[in-house]
């Protein structure tokens, strides 16, 4: 491409002009973070989505006023050609529909009702039709269709083309030509290339014809077609970073009008002269005029409109999850709303001891009752203390520990002479009880849990190791030895309980094929653990750990009872109420209490403390006494967004699997959004600023959702849901009679005697005439299951009368689903060649293995060759699990007298698959699929024929964000054996690369799947194993 002369501009920069547009009066309301800026056709007024309303402003800035005031979301504005009005998506009837209004705002009017709805991305040049996105029938990653909805009359929606088309769509002014992308990461991710990356394509309606369009491996978006019909806009991440340029259909070349390295633009506008654009350079709204702007310009917006005041917030406090009981059980303390709480065993009402703009949390007693212990987190570093506790306050408050690391699960010995916590992503820590002498006893790259041994020199860990199991661990707590794992068992062992009386440990496992949780018990003798006994003894002990029947009951939330003769503990399914006891011996099983609970301790008496619901109890003698907890809390909300920000920063920090960030300067990028963060008015804003700090690490399986703002929460009022009839229309804009395309195999019309067919018209439906335009939502809302009359047409004229009932649109993606893996394995099944299988592998859930093993037995009976379709798994932890089904050693044959050779099937842990195989992969084959990709290409067990895989190779787990949401963080990154190259953004490359786009999905060809039966063909009829590619489809490793 010809991107003409390079003058680099920063975000920098953009700010520091933002003085250009006019000041923010005192007494108004800044807009921030706003979104889907529209400009009109004169290039003078945009209008935008700020606070779910849509607003209006000057192009130069200045006031805004705003549009719509609506309990929904609206959102996508788009001006009419004459710019007299406003069509745009809400969500108001309860989906996503289309409305328009006039310019400067009234009253709305609906013109798509189709319950499953869809996202405006464009209007015709004659502003007669809108362009949305959605899904109808349907499934999988690929599922987005453009829909046209007739502005003008009511007419039925029709599908512009039955292909994948993801948002960002644009009609040629001719009206014969649609510009539309596909694919595409995460708007905000910087860096982003490969098969994921969005590609644009070109659409013309006379021939049906597609054409890919600059095809760069790299993001392409947001295409606008210019006035004359003869190029186009669009945004390209050049160096990483999304900018603005220019195409010409007569040059067939490239211009960069834009030429942004910080932060990247996006949802652009155009004026109809091609003049003035507006967009979106990161967070900011900026104008564009490339005849005399030197960069985009930053624009200054405000209100005097009414808008809510989000600075501080009640909050209702019925549940608690954080409590502990003073040693006399006549008080408690608890963690709520940012602070920590009294409330004494009387039952007066709860009284607040702390209060600041951080967060405290995990009270703790000491033993002696003299002290209470805390977590203080302020977002970037988490400590405890320890304070004396008043009557209404906190004294004498010494902080224990230092540093940045965020830090948890801190326990007291049960003399009260130490304390041990957990610090960073999982290292050990023990110190004095006024946290003196600190030192690290126990180095772990994920949170164990600790549990002190009574005498106060041990701390039992459940904790996971470099292959991550997890086993029992023995520390001493002075750090006089090294640590001993226990345990040491190919599967879970974890929450260890001491016995109070020291003798018996015992913890949690999961061992075996049932993998179901169990109880087991180490033994250390009448006297316990002595403080130096060897190692050797020690593990002897852990080695001849017995597990103790609990009667089929997965066990869950144990804890010993005071005199060490039994223990108490739960189902671990949640739909069991009931506490039960058991034995040390594991031969007396009963049950004390009809509820569930988190425990907390045990008391000397023999209560337990714990939270049942919710809300503290105290179980005694059978009975179990609750403390009701019933506040309100008034709460800063900017305090809660940046202790929550920094947190979300904090975390990642710390558990990113990449220490180097990806060459991010971290501190550097909570500086650059933390005020952003701060400063949101709702809970999408803010997430949109978690976004983009996401977006800087350009990574996958990065994500975050925000917990609604309670006071805030959009109410809609939803329509009747559409149904689906069984039947797929064919969609032609001319006028003419309905005709079926296709009926929904499975579907309740589809099994009727005379069902419809493919070609047939469907002249009245509940009574009403209808041919190819009229609207059918309204026929069919709320029809699920209801008896509907419908006349069909034969081809030879000949009419009939069928009861249709129609089915959820939820049914009908599962049917075409369905259909389409049938499509696939009859073309397997040709009784002219030798039979071959096709079996689809898209999830990694357990019962789909269980499918899996059954459907690969069966191939083995009487197959001689299996296609494996990967292709749109979204990954799982089942690769090696599948691997070992395809790669098993062929090493010696059975044969019965008089009967065929084989092997005996109950020697092997699985089904297995020795024969020729293909395996089919694409851009959405991802992470642990993508493993199975690497395994199966590395081995040279068998070729692979589609797309490259997604380069989405990462272990994530999802972390819970106090009041803020939930983070997803990539903790543990996947490296090639050999090379060591990581393999996020690495996607596997397949020998046989065979391209399938939107003319394939119309056709409903699969020549990726064509071309794997070649493959298969080729080997069984003898074909020499180079044409393969990886000589040869089949045989073991």
């Amino acid at each position: 491409m010809n991107f003409g002369k390079t003058v680099w501009i920063t975000l920098g920069w953009l700010l520091a002009v933002a003085g250009a547009a006019a000041a923010t009066p005192d007494a108004a309301t800044p807009l921030r973070l706003v979104e889907w800026p529209a400009l009109s056709p004169d290039g003078k007024t945009v209008v935008f989505n700020w606070l779910d309303d849509l607003w209006s402003a000057s192009v130069e800035g200045g006031e805004a006023v705003r549009l719509t005031e609506q309990a929904a979301e609206n959102t996508r504005p788009h001006f009419t050609p004459d710019g007299q009005r406003v069509v745009f998506s809400s969500n108001r009837s309860g989906s996503f529909q289309v409305f328009s209004m006039a310019a400067s705002g009234g009253e709305a009017v609906q013109h798509s009702f189709h319950s499953e709805g869809g996202l405006l991305e464009s209007l015709s040049a004659d502003g007669t039709r809108a362009i949305i996105s959605g899904n109808r029938e349907q499934t999988g990653p690929n599922a987005s269709r453009l829909l046209e909805v007739d502005l003008t009359h009511a007419r039925r929606e029709r599908c512009l083309f039955d292909a994948y088309a993801t948002a960002a769509a644009d009609c040629s002014p001719d009206g014969g030509r649609v510009l539309f992308c596909r694919g595409g990461e995460r708007p905000y991710r910087k860096g982003e290339a490969g098969t994921r990356a969005a590609q644009l394509w070109l659409y013309q309606e006379s021939d049906k014809s597609f054409e890919r369009l600059l095809p760069v491996a790299t993001d392409v978006r947001s295409p606008l077609w210019q006035r004359d019909g003869k190029g186009f806009y669009y945004t390209s991440r050049i160096n990483g970073v999304a900018n603005l340029c220019s195409y010409s259909e007569t040059t067939r070349t490239s211009k960069q009008l834009t030429f942004i390295t910080g932060e990247g633009v996006s949802q652009p506008s155009v004026a109809a002269d091609g003049a003035t654009f507006m967009m979106l350079v990161g967070w900011q709204l900026c104008r564009l005029r490339p005849a005399t702007d030197a960069a985009p310009v930053p624009l200054e917006l405000w209100t005097r409109a009414q808008v809510p005041d989000v600075s501080r917030f009640s909050e209702r406090i019925d549940t608690v999850t954080d409590v502990d009981f003073a040693p006399d059980s006549q008080q408690m303390v608890f963690a709520a709303g940012g602070g920590l709480w009294r409330m004494d065993h009387g039952r007066t009402p709860p009284l607040r001891l702390t209060e600041t703009s951080a967060a405290d949390s995990e009270p703790r007693f000491s033993c002696d009752g003299k002290w209470l212990y805390f977590l203080r987190d302020n977002g970037l570093e988490a400590n405890y203390f320890r304070a004396e506790l008043g009557p209404s306050s906190l004294g004498a408050v010494q902080q224990l520990t230092s540093g940045q690391r965020s830090k948890c699960r801190m326990k007291v010995s049960p003399d009260g002479a130490k304390i041990a916590w957990v610090e960073g992503n999982g290292d050990v820590f023990s110190a004095a009880a006024d946290g003196s002498g600190p030192r690290r006893v126990f180095e772990c790259w994920d949170k164990p849990s600790v549990e002190w041994s009574p005498c106060g020199h041990w701390l039992a860990l459940g904790a996971i190791d470099k292959n991550s199991n997890r086993d029992i661990w023995l520390v001493a707590a002075d750090g006089s030895r090294p640590p001993l794992d226990l345990t040491r068992n190919p599967g879970f062992d974890g929450s260890p309980r001491w016995s109070p009386d020291g003798r018996f440990l015992i913890f949690t496992a999961r061992r075996g094929i049932s993998n179901k949780a169990s109880l087991w018990r180490i033994d250390f003798g009448k006297g316990g653990l002595a403080t130096a006994c060897p190692d050797a003894v020690m593990r002897r002990c852990g080695e001849q750990a017995i597990a103790l029947s609990t009667h089929e009951i997965e066990p869950s939330r144990v804890i010993w009872a005071a005199d060490s003769k039994s223990l108490l503990f739960q189902n671990e399914q949640p739909g069991d109420r009931q506490l039960y006891s058991l034995s040390t011996s594991g031969k007396t099983l009963s049950v004390v209490a009809k509820c569930r609970g988190v425990p907390i301790r045990m008391t000397t008496d023999g209560s337990l403390l714990w939270l049942v619901d919710g809300s503290p109890a105290i179980l005694k003698d059978g009975a179990v006494t609750r403390f009701a907890i019933a506040l309100t809390v008034d709460r800063q909300r900017e305090d809660m967004l940046r202790l929550g920000f920094r947190r979300i920063w904090r975390t990642l920090g710390e558990r990113f699997y990449d220490p180097t960030m990806k060459g991010a300067h971290w501190p550097a990028l909570r500086e650059k959004y933390e005020s952003l963060a701060v400063g949101a008015r709702d809970s999408q804003q803010f997430a949109r600023v978690v976004g983009m700090l996401l977006g800087e690490l350009n990574a996958s399986h990065l994500g975050f959702v925000g917990d609604a703002w309670p006071q805030l929460m959009t109410a809609t009022h939803p329509d009747e849901a559409t149904a689906h009839p069984g039947l797929v229309f064919y969609d032609d804009p001319r006028d003419g009679p309905l005709v079926i395309a296709r009926v929904l195999v499975g579907s309740p019309i589809s099994q009727l005697k005379a069902a419809p067919q493919p070609g047939e018209i469907v002249t009245r439906i509940a009574g009403q005439d209808v041919d190819s335009h009229t609207p059918l939502h309204g026929l069919f809302a709320g029809a699920v299951g209801r008896p509907i009359p419908l006349v069909v047409q034969a081809t030879d004229g000949r009419e009939r009368v069928l009861e249709l009932r129609c089915l959820s649109y939820a049914r009908a993606r599962a049917l075409e689903h369905e259909a389409h893996e049938a499509v696939c394995s009859d073309l397997t099944d040709k009784p002219q060649h030798p039979r071959l299988a096709y079996l689809p592998w898209q999830r990694m859930e357990a019962d789909d293995i269980q499918q899996l093993e059954l459907a690969l037995y069966r191939a083995s009976l009487d197959c001689a060759g299996l296609i494996l379709d990967v292709r749109d798994n979204a990954g799982g932890n089942a690769a090696d699990q599948v691997l070992a089904m395809f790669s098993q050693p062929k090493h010696e044959l059975t044969i019965p007298r008089g009967g065929p050779s084989g092997y005996p099937i109950e020697r092997r842990a699985h089904p297995v698959w020795d024969q020729p195989l293909v395996v089919l992969c694409n851009e959405n084959t991802c992470s642990n699929a993508e493993v199975f990709c690497h395994a199966i290409q590395h081995s040279g067990r068998a070729p692979l024929v589609g797309n490259a895989t997604a380069a989405c190779v990462i272990s994530a787990l999802e972390v819970t964000i106090p009041d803020i949401g939930r983070l997803q963080v990539p903790f543990r990154g996947w490296f090639d054996a050999t090379s060591g190259t990581d393999l996020d953004g690495l996607g596997v490359v397949p020998e046989h690369a065979v391209a399938q786009g939107p003319a394939d999905e119309v056709a409903g060809r699969d020549p990726q799947l064509q071309r794997a039966l070649e493959l298969l063909r080729k080997r069984l009829a003898g074909a020499a194993g180079e044409e393969l590619g990886m000589g040869d489809c089949g045989g073991g490793l």
